[in-house]
C-alpha cells in the first residue's frame, strides 16, 4: 500500500528544489492510506528512503499517540517492522529533530506481514549486526549470541540501535555513560601501575594566576592513581630560567607537564600518559580535552587528531594538554617561563622541529578552565607560526586569521609544469564551464590540460573537443572502452608532460584564482604526496573538506552539508591540515610518485574509492595528505556520468566498498586523522554512541 504524504507543522516545500525545509520543531509529516480509509492492523513494514541534512537526524512515529524511535541507515534507507492498531487511520512521522532540510527519495509503502515473515525479518536484522566488524557496538549495547533465542523483540531493537545512522548525544549523558571510572576499573588500574613496573616521573608546573582555582588543580592532582610526580607553583612567570628547572635532578624517564591554574585532571590522567610513554618511548604525548565550568560542568570536548604538522601550524589545536620528555626540552634554545606560560603554540612548534615521536591520547584525560579570550591578541605582531617557519628554513606566507588561527601559504619554489587530468563524456555546459574557469582565473602559467574523451557521442559537445585542440595548453584524447575511472586516469598519465599532475572533474569549477600555486607549494613540502581542495555544492554547501576513512561503513567526506561560512568543528573546514585521503574530483599529486605507487586501481576499484586507495597507499609509503581550505571549487558531483542506481551498478559498489574494508581494515576500525569518540556512521563530528575507547588496564585493552 502506497502512503500518502502531508506536510505537516513546520515543513516548508521548495518547489524549486524539491527539497522539504524544517524551519521549527517538531517537525511532522503524516503519513495516510492512499485512498481515505483505515491502515492495515497488525505487523506491517513500512518502507521509503530520504535524504536529511541537519544536526540531530532522530528520527520517529508517532501512532495513536505513542511513540517510537524509527531507525533510518546512513544511505537514508527506511525499512521497519511496526505494530499498527485497529482502526488506525494515521502514522504521524518526524523525519528529524533539528532544523535542517530533506528530500523523500522514495515514496512511504506499507505491507501487512504474516508472523513467520516477521520473525524472519527480525532475524535477518539482528544477524545482519553479528559480523565482527560490530562486535564492539554489540557489546556496548549488550546484544549477545544468545539475546535472539530469548528475547527476538529485544534482540531487534538492539540492532536497531546499531542500524540508525543519527547519533546525536548530549555531552553530558555520553561522560556519564563512556567516560566514568568504576571501582573495578581503578583496582585494575593499580594493579596494572604495579605489574608493568612503570617508572615514568613527572614535573609538573602550574602557572598560578588564582588561588582558588589553584586549589582545584592540586586537589585533582593529589587524586591521582599514579603518584610519581612532583609540583612547582609558579606565582610569577619570570620566577626562574627554564634551564634551572632542566637540571633538577630530571633522567630520560622525566616528562613536564605545563598547567594553567583551574586545570582538573581525570584521576588516571598520569598513567595513562605514563602507560603510552612505557609502549611507545614517545617524547611528546597529548590528550583530548574538555572544559569545566564554575558550576563543575564538563562541556565543549576537543576530540583532537593523531598528530599533524600542518593542523599544529594552524592552530594550537593541542592546548596545554601535553607531557613532554625532559631531554627533548634541553635541546631546544632559549627556553624561559614566559614562553612555557604564555606561548605553548611555540613552544609546541619548537618540540615538533626535533622530534617526531609524538604521540595521541583519544581520551578526555584534562578538563580545562573556562576563561574569556580577549580580543587583544589580534593587534600582536608575534607570530609563532612565521618564526617556526622561519627557523625550518620554509618560504611562506603567514597570516594571522583570528586571535589563534593562522593561515599558511607556503611559496612554489620551481616553475614546474602541472598536467591537469580531465575525464570527460557529453556534457558540454559544465565541461565548458570547467574549462573557461580554469583558462579565465588560473594565474600560473605553467600547466597543460589533458582532455580524456570516454566515448562521447554528443556532436556538440564532439565540434567543443576539437576546437580546443587550437588551444597549445590542451590536448584531446580519445578513450573508446566502457567507462573506468582508474583506467582512463592511469591512460592520461602516461601521456601527460608534467611532473606534477592534478586529476580533476569535468564537472567542477575554479573558484581559486591562485588555485594551482597553493596546491603545489603544499605539494613541495617535505614527504606531502597528494594535496586536495575544498569543494561546494552548487548552492555553497561543503560538498568536501577531507575524507574520513571508516564512516558510513567505509569513508565519506568531512562536513558534508555544512553551509559554507562555518568553521566546522575545532575550525577544521577553514584550516590546512592533514587527512587520510582526499577526493580526487580535485586532487595533486607527483607523477612519479604516481606511477611508483602503482597507480589508480583498475580492476579492483574501476569506479569508486580508487583516490582513497590511493592516498592510503602514500600513508603506508611514508607520505602526508594534505587538506588545503584555501583552494576552493564549485563540484556539480557526477554529472557527466550520472546517477547509476542499477542493480549492477549496486553490486559494482559493494565490491569495491567491501575492497577497501578488508585491504585497509586497520584505518576502517581507527582513521588517525579523525577520532574514536567522534561518529563513525558519518563524519559530521557529532559524539560517537558507540566509542572505541581504550582502557589499557584491561586485557582485552578495551
Amino acid at each position: 500500500m502506497k502512503l500518502r504524504i502531508i506536510l505537516e507543522e513546520n515543513i516548508f516545500f521548495d518547489k524549486e528544489n524539491r527539497t522539504c525545509i524544517v524551519k521549527n520543531l517538531p517537525a511532522r509529516i503524516k503519513l495516510v492510506a492512499d485512498r481515505d480509509g483505515y491502515l492495515p492492523k497488525g505487523w506491517c513494514l513500512i518502507k521509503g528512503a530520504l535524504k536529511r541534512r541537519g544536526k540531530n537526524l532522530k528520527a520517529k512515529l508517532i501512532i495513536n499517540d505513542e511513540k517510537y524511535v524509527f531507525p533510518v541507515n546512513c544511505k537514508g534507507t527506511m525499512l521497519e517492522l511496526i505494530k499498527i492498531p485497529s482502526k488506525t487511520k494515521e502514522i504521524i512521522f518526524e523525519p528529524m529533530n533539528s532544523i535542517g532540510e530533506f528530500e523523500i527519495i522514495e515514496d512511504f509503502t506499507l505491507k501487512p506481514v504474516r508472523n513467520i515473515e516477521r520473525i524472519y525479518r527480525m532475524l535477518k536484522r539482528v544477524l545482519f549486526f553479528f559480523q565482527k566488524r560490530f562486535k564492539h557496538k554489540r557489546k556496548i549495547l549488550g546484544l549477545s549470541y544468545y539475546t535472539p533465542f530469548f528475547n527476538l523483540k529485544r534482540a531487534y531493537e538492539l540492532a536497531n540501535k546499531i542500524r540508525d545512522c543519527d547519533s546525536t548525544l548530549d555531552y553530558s549523558k555520553w561522560t556519564e555513560s563512556f567516560d566514568r571510572l568504576t571501582d573495578e576499573d581503578t583496582k585494575r588500574i593499580k594493579k596494572d601501575i604495579k605489574k608493568s613496573n612503570l617508572d615514568v616521573v613527572f614535573n609538573i608546573l602550574i602557572h598560578n594566576q588564582d588561588e582558588e582555582e589553584l586549589e582545584k588543580t592540586i586537589q585533582s592532582l593529589e587524586d591521582q592513581i599514579y603518584k610519581s610526580f612532583t609540583v612547582n607553583i609558579l606565582k610569577n612567570r619570570m620566577d626562574m630560567q627554564f634551564n634551572e628547572f632542566l637540571t633538577q635532578g630530571n633522567t630520560k624517564k622525566t616528562y613536564f607537564l605545563f598547567l594553567k591554574s583551574g586545570t582538573v585532571l581525570s584521576s588516571h590522567a598520569l598513567y595513562r600518559i605514563a602507560k603510552e610513554a612505557r609502549i611507545s618511548n614517545a617524547d611528546l604525548i597529548y590528550t583530548d580535552h574538555d572544559y569545566i565550568t564554575a558550576e563543575n560542568e564538563r562541556v565543549n570536548p576537543c576530540f583532537k587528531p593523531d598528530f599533524s604538522l600542518e593542523y599544529l601550524r594552524a592552530t594550537n589545536y593541542i592546548d596545554s594538554t601535553f607531557a613532554v620528555k625532559a631531554e627533548v626540552l634541553s635541546k631546544i634554545e632559549g627556553l624561559d617561563m614566559a614562553e612555557i606560560s604564555w606561548n605553548l603554540h611555540s613552544l609546541l612548534l619548537k618540540i615538533a622541529e626535533k622530534t617526531s615521536k609524538i604521540k595521541h591520547i583519544p581520551a578526555v584525560l584534562f578538563h580545562l578552565p573556562l576563561i574569556s579570550i580577549t580580543n587583544n591578541d589580534l593587534s600582536s605582531d608575534y607570530n609563532p607560526v612565521r618564526e617556526h617557519l622561519e627557523r625550518m628554513q620554509v618560504s611562506a606566507t603567514v597570516e594571522k586569521i583570528d586571535f589563534k588561527n593562522y593561515k599558511v601559504i607556503y611559496h612554489v619554489k620551481n616553475n614546474l609544469l602541472i598536467s591537469i587530468i580531465i575525464p570527460t563524456k557529453n556534457q558540454l555546459a559544465i565541461l565548458k564551464k570547467c574549462i573557461e574557469s580554469i583558462i579565465r582565473k588560473t594565474t600560473y602559467d605553467n600547466y597543460e590540460i589533458l582532455l580524456v574523451d570516454n566515448q562521447s557521442n554528443d556532436l556538440e559537445a564532439i565540434e567543443y573537443l576539437k576546437s580546443l585542440t587550437n588551444n597549445a595548453k590542451i590536448r584531446v584524447f580519445r578513450y573508446d572502452k566502457s567507462y573506468n575511472f582508474s583506467a582512463i586516469n592511469n591512460f592520461a598519465v602516461s601521456k601527460a608532460q608534467g611532473e606534477v599532475l592534478l586529476f580533476l572533474n569535468n564537472d567542477t569549477e575554479v573558484i581559486t584564482s591562485q588555485w594551482l600555486e597553493i596546491m603545489l607549494g603544499c605539494l613541495q613540502q617535505p614527504n606531502v604526496g597528494a594535496v586536495g581542495a575544498k569543494l561546494y555544492y552548487p548552492n555553497g554547501k561543503i560538498q568536501h573538506a577531507g575524507v574520513v576513512i571508516g564512516t558510513g561503513g567505509c569513508a565519506d567526506h568531512a562536513f558534508k552539508y555544512l553551509n559554507k561560512e562555518e568553521n566546522g568543528y575545532m575550525d577544521r573546514t577553514i584550516l590546512q591540515q592533514e587527512y587520510s585521503a582526499v577526493t580526487a574530483a580535485c586532487m595533486m599529486t607527483w607523477k612519479n610518485l604516481f606511477i611508483k605507487i602503482g597507480g589508480f586501481d583498475e580492476v579492483n576499484l574501476p569506479v569508486s574509492f580508487n583516490d582513497v586507495d590511493y592516498c592510503l597507499k602514500l600513508r603506508e609509503a611514508g607520505y602526508r595528505i594534505v587538506f588545503t581550505p584555501y583552494v576552493e571549487l564549485y563540484h556539480y558531483e557526477s554529472l557527466s556520468r550520472g546517477k547509476d542506481l542499477s542493480p549492477e551498478s549496486q553490486k559494482r559498489a559493494k565490491r569495491e566498498a567491501d575492497f577497501i574494508r578488508k585491504k585497509w581494515q586497520k584505518y576502517i576500525e581507527y582513521d588517525p586523522f579523525y577520532n574514536p569518540n567522534l561518529n563513525y556512521n558519518k563524519p559530521d563530528f557529532n559524539l560517537n554512541s558507540f566509542p572505541k575507547i581504550k582502557k589499557p588496564w584491561n586485557k582485552n585493552g578495551f
